[in-house]
């Protein structure tokens, strides 16, 4: 399901459930209108925001934003002649006030404004208990959105729409439609998203499975950084899923999707076709079969990837779990007269042991082994590796800390495109501010930038020149060992994973012994680690070091205090070079006395290295004063982001909110 999908499916549930809370029995007489006001709320809210950004010899831009105004809380609650009719609900918790922006720099204007700030939901149900029945809502939210520690968006978000549920027996059919504009500030960011999204959905429900058909509508416009980019998604998708056998021992999952996204920089089609078969022969055997195609159209270009693995798993003692496996797959890459076809198959054995040590420690230890063969058929030339799925964080590859390694060596670095995974922003994601570009000898590294607004999900798209034909033949060996000892208060682990290739003189492949070796230390409020890493590669490689250091715990009764530090020494050899990064972030709450509250939150956080170098630091303090029904809080919050001396970020954020229940 599709990013727009889900949160339009959400809205509406929530709506539903809202009103429907407020169902009174179904006999009541008909009233042509109810009212019940829940709560009230009265007092005054203020925010000042200054952003100063300066580019290299560029000048300075600077952004300031004040705001006051009295405040409103209102929570109210009813109907429309009879609850099965028309229920309502609205809640209010906000200021109206003027505002007054400016700006300086290339384009310096000045804006005075009459507005709200805060936060707004009203949902109204129809013909809630009826077969058919319906929902309207409409949102305004003025938020905060955190990507990192050391990022934080602000966000004003409207959303607006309506839908419509039938159920009759097992099945389920809902329509909606709904509109968000969301604007982004903070960082230099500023975003405007205009998004209009309309959905069908039907649903069977079994007891020995589901079935469900949806399709989604996206139209959007997005202004990044002065950039308009603008599209239409369409996304049609059908999934089963079934338990069947005597004693429903056996699971499918059959999950079949088409999407088309048409802009003026990424028109492509994604087909995906995916069956998943699980079998319990008993409580020791188990197995699986797994295909799944996937074709993607980009531009005139084509990639098709089919793939399918089985395996069948064992456990002879609760300690021993041993499987075989099969696995193999089919890509083909066109672009022109330029192809590529890449066919592999092999499998091989694998277990994983675990050992109870005297009641204090823990043994693990797991063995997986690949014999591969390859088949390559290229024509040469330059080739497109389209929507390539990334995850940042997982190491994938031997990747740096916060990296990623393309699939592909030889890339052409001016062609890589960033998106998520809904393809956003349309003209991708902006090199220099969301994330850098390293070539590491035949390979390329993606490095997100500490503060990026990019999602830890990605989706990739490239050229890469070729490899010629070719074949050959890979062992893959994967292993690691892992003692726990004194009921977790210290560990020892190494990891080792070996690729070797025989007859690939001729073919631009990796061949790479990766070793990985730590230990780690937990005991009461403190827990330690150091982490050692040789990749040997004869495509990329490097060796790293990481530490991490922790501590929780309570000074007092009254409060907790925290500190996290992370340090990284990475040196790669080709091209020869070091990155270093240092983090350190601590956490600090406390009751000053039975009315007030502190909360503290800082960091700072360092890259350096060759075009990579980049300071951030953060200050968040929170006061917060209560008594009855009467609040106040305040808070402040300030960041700073130098990157490679040619670019300088300053924020500024401070509000002020008092608020009187009644």
């Amino acid at each position: 399901m599709r990013f727009g999908a889900r949160i339009g499916l959400s809205i509406f549930l929530t709506a539903a459930g809202c009103a429907q809370a407020q169902i009174l029995p179904v006999s009541e007489e008909p009233r042509w209108l109810t009212f019940r006001l829940n709560q009230a709320a009265t007092g005054v809210y203020a925010e000042g925001y200054e952003e100063t950004a300066r580019f290299g010899n560029s000048g300075t831009v600077r952004q300031t934003r004040w705001f006051v105004g009295p405040l409103v809380g209102l929570d109210f609650s009813g109907s429309v002649y009879h609850p099965n009719l028309f229920t309502y609900q609205v809640a209010v918790d906000g200021s109206m006030g003027w505002s007054k922006q400016e700006f300086t720099g290339p384009n310096p204007h000045t804006e005075n404004q009459f507005g709200y700030l805060g936060s707004f939901l009203g949902n109204a149900q129809l013909f809630d208990h009826k077969a058919l029945n319906g929902n309207l809502f409409t949102s305004y939210a003025h938020t905060y959105q955190d990507y990192d520690f050391f990022n934080r968006v602000y966000l004003d978000t409207t959303r607006y729409g309506g839908g419509l549920r039938y159920v009759e027996g097992p099945w389920v059919a809902s329509a909606s439609v709904w509109r968000e504009i969301q604007d982004a500030t903070g960082y230099g960011t500023p975003t405007k998203t205009d998004r209009t999204v309309a959905t069908l959905d039907a649903n069977n429900n079994r007891a020995t499975g589901s079935s469900g058909l949806n399709y989604t509508f996206s139209r959007y416009t997005i202004d990044n950084f002065g950039t308009v980019g603008y599209g239409e998604d369409h996304t049609v998708g059908l999934v089963d899923s079934e338990n069947f056998g005597e004693h429903q021992q056996y699971h499918s999952l059959v999950n079949l999707s088409y999407n088309h996204l048409a802009n003026f920089t990424e028109p492509s089609d994604f087909y995906n076709a995916a069956v998943n078969l699980y079998a319990d022969h008993s409580d020791t055997l188990k197995s699986r079969l797994a295909l799944n195609y996937q074709r993607n159209s980009f531009d005139g270009d084509n990639t098709d990837n089919f793939y399918g693995n089985a395996a069948v798993q064992h456990r002879l003692y609760n300690s021993l779990v041993s499987e075989l496996g099969i696995q193999g797959y089919r890509t083909t890459s066109s672009a022109g007269l330029n192809g590529q076809e890449v066919l592999q198959a092999g499998g091989g054995p694998g277990f994983t042991y675990t050992k109870q040590l005297d009641g204090t420690g823990t043994l693990t230890i797991y063995e997986t082994m690949l014999l591969l063969h390859t088949d390559v058929h290229s024509t040469g030339g330059i080739l497109p590796a389209n929507d390539e799925p990334h995850t940042f964080g997982t190491s994938a590859n031997g990747a740096p800390p916060n990296s990623i390694f393309l699939n592909q060596p030889n890339v052409i670095v001016s062609t890589i495109v960033v998106t998520d995974t809904s393809h956003q922003p349309p003209q991708g994601f902006v090199l220099g501010i969301d994330y850098i570009v390293i070539p590491n000898g035949q390979l390329t590294i993606i490095q997100r930038r500490t503060g990026s607004t990019m999602p830890t999900s990605v989706l990739v798209s490239y050229s890469f020149d070729a490899s010629p034909s070719g074949a050959y033949d890979t062992i893959n060996n994967a292993c690691g060992i892992r003692v726990d000892l004194f009921k977790n208060l210290w560990s020892v682990y190494g990891r080792f994973n070996t690729v070797h290739n025989y007859g690939s003189e001729f073919l631009l492949v990796q061949n790479l012994d990766d070793f990985v070796g730590g230990t780690e230390l937990s005991w009461h409020y403190l827990r330690a680690g150091v982490e050692y890493e040789v990749y040997e590669s004869n495509l990329s490689p490097f060796r790293a070091t990481r530490l991490f250091q922790s501590f929780t715990f309570q000074p007092d009764e009254y409060s907790t205090l925290s500190f996290n530090l992370n340090e990284t020494f990475a040196r790669y050899e080709m091209p020869s070079r070091t990155q270093d990064f240092y983090s350190f972030i601590t956490r600090y709450n406390r009751s000053l006395t039975r009315h007030v509250g502190l909360t503290l939150e800082a960091g700072v956080t360092q890259t350096s290295g060759e075009d990579v170098d980049q300071t951030l630091a953060v200050i968040r303090p929170t006061v917060q004063y209560t008594s009855g029904k009467f609040t106040a809080s305040m808070g402040y919050d300030f960041g700073y982001d130098e990157y490679l001396n040619t670019e300088k970020r300053v924020r500024n954020m401070g509000y002020l909110r008092l608020r009187r229940e009644f």
